[in-house]
């Protein structure tokens, strides 16, 4: 009988404990109703970023410090356009090694985060037509008073190595099809043909087309304002500021200081990395 009863006590202990278990358990998963500041966010563009998740493998990838994917951070700014947590964002720009359909879809989703009635600045650090594009869809455009504006046009390159072949006594043998179909050409000449020469020229035109386009909505400017400061560029910063290119001269840590302040308030920043993760 003893033993009954010690075996009985220990299972009242036994579903106490689970009850009391389950009751701190649930409290844990419960949503808390804390009160976030509303803060903005600041977002180191990278220079490189994959397109989505790496595929997993046996070596040890994992020790390497986790970044967002590009459709992750494309996820991350639409999510805060409705965010009430978020009040604004602001994009450092310096260096980007992407395609040109990347820029244009980030560039989009800055103009929706826009369009929720957040204010956006970018602090654009130095580059090209690929970082001010991307700037230039914020609502305040600044730069530091020391960098350059690598603004000045569209160009492409093609290798040959038919020279280094004749050398080692290689002869390529292709059959060529026709008349644009010039992939081989790198083979078998050491420059390009006549109209391997317009079909890139024609494609630079229509890239150089959509620049024009995206930038002139942008910043309100006309087409041929826009073709013109191409032209005329590249810039330093002053020279920049000076034909509208940019809209204020700052320094990066300036930047971040004036959109914590806008609107009269300060709000507090935090990572948009960290953020998007």
């Amino acid at each position: 009988m003893p033993s009954r009863r010690r075996a009985f006590f220990l299972l009242l202990l036994c579903l106490g404990l689970g009850v009391l278990v389950l009751n701190v358990a649930t409290r844990i998963r419960r949503p808390l109703h804390a009160t976030i500041a509303p803060r903005v966010l600041l977002f180191d563009v990278p220079s490189e970023v994959d397109e989505g998740p790496a595929p997993p493998t046996l070596s040890f990838d994992f020790l390497r410090r986790e970044r967002p994917s590009f459709h992750e951070l494309l996820f991350a700014i639409r999510n805060a356009a409705e965010d009430r947590s978020v009040s604004g964002l602001v994009l450092h720009v310096d260096g980007l090694n992407w395609g040109w359909a990347r820029v244009y879809e980030m560039g989009e989703a800055v103009r929706v985060f826009r369009a929720s009635g957040k204010p956006v600045f970018a602090s654009l650090n130095g580059g090209g037509e690929k970082e001010y594009l991307l700037a230039a869809a914020t609502g305040t455009l600044a730069m530091p008073p020391v960098s350059t504006l690598q603004l000045d046009g569209l160009s492409a390159s093609a290798m040959f190595m038919q020279g280094a072949y004749a050398k080692l006594g290689i002869k390529p043998n292709f059959a060529h099809v026709g008349r644009y179909k010039s992939a081989v050409e790198q083979y078998t000449r050491d420059s390009l043909s006549p109209d391997a020469r317009l079909a890139m020229e024609a494609l630079l035109d229509d890239e150089f087309e959509l620049l024009v386009d995206s930038l002139s909505s942008a910043r309100g400017l006309s087409r041929d304002s826009v073709r013109q400061l191409i032209d005329d560029g590249p810039y330093t910063a002053l020279e920049a500021h000076q034909r509208g290119l940019l809209d204020t001269l700052l320094a990066e840590a300036d930047v971040d200081s004036l959109a914590s302040h806008a609107g009269g308030t300060r709000h507090p920043t935090a990572s948009f990395t960290r953020y998007a993760g």
